[in-house]
């Protein structure tokens, strides 16, 4: 048997981008080397990138969860003024129900 019936099929990638699109070789080795390097820098680091990307995970996903209730207090803050002109004249509310009021307020309800 010869050498060359014991080649190996090109990836796919490698067959479109340098065969049939013919994008020059020296591409294709520093894109090998940067391809072995990123391997062996995974592999060696493994526990910090997973904790890493673990920890950008949960940023991501609480990130909308307090920038909703930083507004929602912000509403509830700005309305408080307003329910206070409105209903407290006379001192007819306390805070709290002066707070719960504008809380109603923010979450859809009437004045």
């Amino acid at each position: 048997m010869s050498k060359s019936n014991t080649k190996t099929a090109l990836p796919w990638w490698v067959e479109l981008l340098f065969v049939q699109i013919g994008l020059p070789d020296s591409l294709l080795r520093s894109f090998l080397i940067n391809k072995k390097k990123t391997r062996n820098f995974y592999s060696s680091n493994r526990r910090p990138i997973s904790i890493i990307f673990i920890a950008s995970l949960i940023l991501v996903y609480i990130q909308p969860l307090v920038k909703q209730a930083s507004i929602h207090n912000q509403c509830i803050n700005d309305s408080k003024s307003i329910v206070e002109d409105i209903y407290d004249k006379n001192n007819m509310l306390t805070q709290k129900e002066i707070r719960a009021v504008a809380t109603n307020f923010c979450n859809g309800g009437g004045l």
